[in-house]
This record gives C-alpha cells, structure tokens and sequence, in this order.
C-alpha cells in the first residue's frame, strides 16, 4: 500500500487538468488491483469531499479509454456531505444502471431531522424500497457518499426539504460545449467510409470503425427506453459508441451484444457535452469474427521451449492460449518448458485431450519439459585466494544497498563496512551513494532509505576512490558475496577502473556448510539467532548494520 499512497500523478498522464485537479488532495486507501480474467481494475481513492457525478462519470469514462478496461472506483470521502440535488442526481445514475434498486425511480431523497428520506403512499412500493434500500446505500458507499437513509410511507403530501445535507460539493467548472455538427441523411445510399478510431474527428458521418467491445454501460432512461454505451478498443485507441432503443434498434438486439464481441460500426462522430469527450453515434452494428494471424507456411514449425504465465515475471499466457493458436496454425506439436515449476502440465493436458475430442482424426502432441537450477556439488566459500595467513590478515566486513537486483541495470545507494584486524575493529565506512534516479518505493520502504539520503550525496564515480582506499588490499567478507562484490566490480568497469581482486569470503555458502542440516533459512537473520549475536530486525537491511552483526558472528 505505501508505495501507491502518493502516487495520484499516475492520473495526470490519465485525465485531463480540470479532471485532474480533484486528485491534487487524494490518495489511495488500498493498491490498485487488475483482474486478469475479466480486464478490470479496481482503483481505491479517498477524495476530500464527494465529487459531483458528472465529474465521476468523466473520470470513469476517460479512464478506460486510455486503460482499454473496465474500471471501477471505490471511493471512500473524508466529508462525505453532499446536496440533496446532487443524491438526487446519483441516485437516478444508478437506477438507470441497476435493476435491483429500479424501484426508487422518479423518487426523490428529502432531509427530515437531519435524515434522509424516501416516501411513497403505496405499501406495496415501500416494502419493495425497504427490500432495495440496502443495495442502493451500498452503491452510494462506493461513491464515497455515507448517509444515514430510510423509506417511509406517508399519508399527505408533504413540504419536501431539497437543501443540502451539510456542505456544498465541490463546484464544477462549467465549459463551454464545443459545436456539434449535424448528421446527413444523403449517405444512407453511400457506402461508408473505414477509419481507424484515432483518426476519427468530430463532424465525421457515415464513418466506419472495426474494433473489440471491452465494456458496455446500459442505462434504462425515465422514458423507459434503453440507453447502450459500448466502449470499444482497436488495439490502437478507443472511443464510447452509443445507441438508443427504438424501431430500427430493438431491446433483443442490445441485449444480444455481449462484452468481448468483435464488431464493425457504422455511424457518425459527435461531441459529447456532458462526458467531455468525442463519442460514436451507432446507425448499423454488425457483429464478426476478428481478424486473426494466419500461417502460411508449407513446412509447419515446433515451437519447443514455450513459457506460460507459470513462468514467473516471464510468461503472460495461459499454456491454453498457445496450444489452441499453434493448433490453429495447423501445427503437430507444441512444448512446455516454465522455469522451476510443471503447474501448467495438467492444464496442457486437459486442452489436448479436449481438442482430441473435437477432432479424433487431427493428431496434435504435448512436449513437457521443465528448466531447472542445477545445485552445485561444491560450496564456492572463498574467491581469489592467495593464501595469506588468517591471523595475520585485515577484514573489511561490509554489505551494500542497491536499487534493485541487477549490477547491470540498479545503482548501489549505501556502502557499510567495519575493518577488522586481530578481531579488533579498526575502521568502519558509512557512506550514502547517489544513484541518479528515484529509489523505487519498496526498496525505501525495506532499507529506509529516503529520496533525500542520497540525493545530496557523492555519486558513484566521486564515492568510488573513497570506497576502495577504505578497502584497501583487505580480504572482504560478504554475506551473499557475488552480490556485494558483483555491484561492486560492476561500479568499477562503469567508471575505467580494474575489477577487485582481493580475497573474498562469502559467508552464505559458509553457512550452508556449518550449520546443522535441520537449519531451514540461511539469511543474516537467521544465521545471527543461531549464533545469538543480537539481530535488529527495524536495523536490517541498512548496510552499515548489517556488516556490524556480520563481522559478529564472524569471530565468534
């Protein structure tokens, strides 16, 4: 969660600034969450106040046309006050969305005793608002709006209080409607003309664009006619496509299309003044299979070494996916080869035998393979050796902090080290690194090192001088030292200097072999409780403490 709580900006590359300008004071309660299967993803926000339901339905529609998903927004307000025309409006918004809160159409909220209220003269109708109250106070906890609501039957009419519940919401700046230019009937006899969607413009009639529906938004209207709203991606841009229930487009034709459908649409491109945004107006739907890659080879190709979304930070597909697309192309045989696991092999399985069955005749064969990690038969304790006397020689014990994993691609942001001689400490080095780049928020978060700790230190090239004087010609002593030592050299060959040379111990692989077999984890943590050197765990993961306990545990 911290590494998101500050992170609105993602929004300005989003939304617009007028859009934008709502998220200046908010952050996010819980991580963003993508859901794989269904292309949706969840954005938990916490806003000042309640934000007025056009802007909440620019967001959302702005959002998924630049996310190509559905996107859902749970919001929780810090003053959730909001007017009553302002309910009024979203909870018509979800009327026209849900069936299972329809009954409050042409409804109205009005304020008594500092309550909100429902009323109707109709019993049956209030049994039925009771029933959906709970689903409509539900979905306006999502909106950030929390209020105490209830429904009431009533026997005269009333003076119904319309005035805000505490505070005003946050105005919304108007803008002026950009022109709309009209539709002309002259090209029903024409052929329509194809376009990609960005490069669609307003005033563009008898168009056609060709594109997958990843969303679709219908909305029964107060006249009772249905209002669809497909949200239709080409892989390159996406834009709203709308249609109204009539003669010419029935309810069992909107009902028929489904999200996921590839279509081709006919129509004309308008502005839309309340979502803010260029918008499709739909004249004729058809729906069609989508193009797909074919091959054309004679001599059909094995594909032998296919990673699946198993493969961690790897694979992106499903084994499913790639043995229905080479079954497909007209190929014989596919292989599996994940790293470290075989999770996909009983899911290869079943799709194999489920294709035999379509087609018993087709022969198409399952290759399973695997990569593994070969354990070396030797530990790999001491580098470099040149056979000088432990006695009588000078440790440098020391640990580094990186911006990551690899010596190639992330900088090293802290040097730790204690000198040792006669096992007793001679020197110790402290030194922040500059890594020219922002930390990324979970190694702050695990070393807690600040933005600020290393942006007013010596970068590695001015540092490096410093860090090796202190070394000197000493034997290092690392835990996980082809880590340690690995940034190192790495530092050395990006700045024209030799690669290290001195002795190194590696104290992890010492570990392995000193320890007791029933020994389960092997990290300085552990490795400081079995020989009970006190171990900090608020401490760990800061370079200078680290190679503190380690040069410990090291002459013990």
């Amino acid at each position: 969660m911290k590494r998101w709580l500050n992170k609105m900006e993602v929004f300005e590359k989003l939304l617009d600034s007028e859009l934008y300008s709502y998220f200046k004071n908010a952050s996010f309660y819980e991580n963003p969450v993508f859901h794989t299967a269904h292309k949706t993803i969840d954005f938990y926000i916490e806003f000042e106040n309640v934000i007025p339901l056009d802007v909440y339905e620019q967001i959302i529609t702005k959002l998924q046309l630049a996310l190509h998903a559905h996107v859902k927004l749970h919001i929780h307000s810090k003053n959730n006050a909001v007017e009553m025309d302002e309910l009024d409006r979203y909870v018509n918004h979800f009327v026209e969305k849900y069936s299972d809160v329809k009954d409050f159409r042409f409804l109205h909220p009005y304020l008594e005793n500092d309550t909100i209220c429902f009323s109707t003269r109709d019993e049956a109708r209030l049994s039925a608002l009771n029933l959906a109250l709970p689903n409509l106070i539900k979905k306006l906890k999502e909106v950030g709006i929390n209020q105490e609501i209830v429904c009431k039957k009533v026997e005269d009419d009333i003076a119904i209080e319309t005035a805000k519940v505490q505070v005003v919401a946050t105005p919304v700046k108007q803008e002026s409607v950009k022109k709309q230019y009209s539709s002309s009937n002259s090209y029903k006899k024409e052929s329509a003309t194809t376009y990609k969607i960005a490069d669609l413009q307003v005033g563009f009639s008898n168009v056609q664009i060709e594109g997958h529906i990843f969303d679709i938004d219908n909305r029964v209207m107060k006249s009772g006619k249905t209002l669809q709203m497909l949200y239709i991606s080409d892989y390159d841009d996406a834009i709203v496509a709308k249609r109204f229930e009539g003669a010419r487009c029935p309810i069992e034709e909107i009902q028929a299309v489904k999200k996921g459908m590839h279509v081709v649409l006919t129509g004309e491109v308008v502005y839309d003044s309340f979502s803010k945004c260029d918008s499709f107006m739909v004249r004729k739907l058809e729906i069609t299979q989508e193009k797909r890659r074919e091959d054309h080879a004679k001599v059909k190709r094995t594909e032998w070494h296919v990673h699946s979304n198993f493969s961690e930070m790897d694979g992106v597909c499903a084994i499913e996916e790639f043995i229905q697309q080479a079954y497909d192309w007209g190929m014989d045989s596919i292989g599996v080869c994940d790293h470290q696991v075989v999770q996909a092999f009983p899911m290869a399985q079943h799709k194999i035998e489920a294709l035999s069955k379509k087609d018993p005749n087709r022969e198409f064969k399952m290759l399973y393979g695997c990569e593994m990690l070969v354990a070396d038969s030797k530990y790999h304790i001491v580098y470099n050796n040149d056979h000088r006397r432990l006695e009588d020689a000078t440790f440098v014990v020391f640990d580094l902090e990186t911006t990551g994993l690899s010596n190639t691609r992330d900088e090293i942001i802290e040097f730790g080290g204690v000198k040792i001689k006669n096992r007793e400490e001679i020197g110790r080095l402290q030194m922040f690194i500059n890594p020219k780049r922002t930390i990324p928020a979970h190694i702050s978060n695990l070393t807690h090192i600040t933005q600020n700790d290393v942006d007013r230190a010596k970068p590695i090239e001015d540092a490096l001088d410093e860090l090796l004087e202190f070394i000197g010609d000493s034997i290092l002593v690392a835990h996980n030292a082809t880590f340690d030592v690995g940034f190192m050299n790495a530092a050395c060959r990006k700045t024209g200097r030799d690669e290290l040379t001195n002795p190194v111990i590696d104290t992890l692989p010492l570990s392995y072999a000193m320890l007791p077999d029933d020994q389960k984890r092997f990290n300085l943590g552990s490795v400081c409780r079995h020989y009970r050197v006190s171990y900090d765990g608020e401490g760990a993961h800061r370079a200078d403490y680290d190679a503190d306990v380690l040069s410990q545990v090291m002459y013990i």
